[in-house]
């Protein structure tokens, strides 16, 4: 019976965490038929979207650090002057009212007088009400300079933690962009 206990509780503990996950939405997309090989150097477009619509220069330094280790873990230099490539990404925020999942899970197990036993699950679903919750969206372009055109995006979307440090979300959510990135780190 013992085993059977374990089993029970291992099913249980699944479902609620499969109740709970919660994560990033991450969408890329690359231009067919681009070798990403033949690139060596990059920069920042100047301005960036960012920048151009009035995100904190705070923020911006957060997700140019973060693009920089990102690009240099893939072998790619940092030049300001003629680059192969050029970086230009944008932040969007909101506060979206949603709808807090509750799941619930109840379990007995019992012996009866007649030397039997018993045992009995309920797991309920439902919501605890409202809340306000702030999302972003980080969305990333690389461009082929001498061609001028886009050759690579990527959008992260998610909630924003709100006791997180900006520094944190954005190194997150670089990280979630580039693992899309057509060349992996070195």
């Amino acid at each position: 019976m013992t085993r059977f206990k374990a089993m029970l509780l291992i099913g249980c503990a699944l479902v609620l965490a499969g109740c709970a996950s919660s994560s990033n939405r991450v969408r890329s997309d690359s231009a067919p038929g681009v070798d990403f090989t033949q690139f060596s150097t990059w920069g920042f477009l100047s301005p960036t979207t960012a920048e151009q619509r009035g995100v904190t220069q705070l923020t911006v330094q957060h997700i140019q650090t973060s693009v920089r280790r990102e690009m240099e873990r893939r072998g790619l230099t940092y030049t300001a002057s003629n680059p192969d490539l050029l970086v230009n990404f944008n932040v969007t925020t909101r506060n979206v009212t949603t709808s807090a999942p509750q799941a619930n899970v109840g379990m007995s197990y019992g012996r009866g007088s007649w030397g039997g036993s018993s045992m009995g699950i309920g797991v309920s679903t439902g919501t605890s009400g409202t809340r306000q919750v702030r999302e972003g969206t980080l969305q990333v372009d690389v461009v082929d300079r001498a061609q001028n055109q886009m050759i690579w995006t990527a959008s992260v979307e998610g909630q924003i933690p709100p006791n997180q440090a900006t520094a944190t979300v954005v190194d997150s959510a670089v990280s979630q962009a580039f693992n899309r990135f057509p060349v992996q780190p070195r």
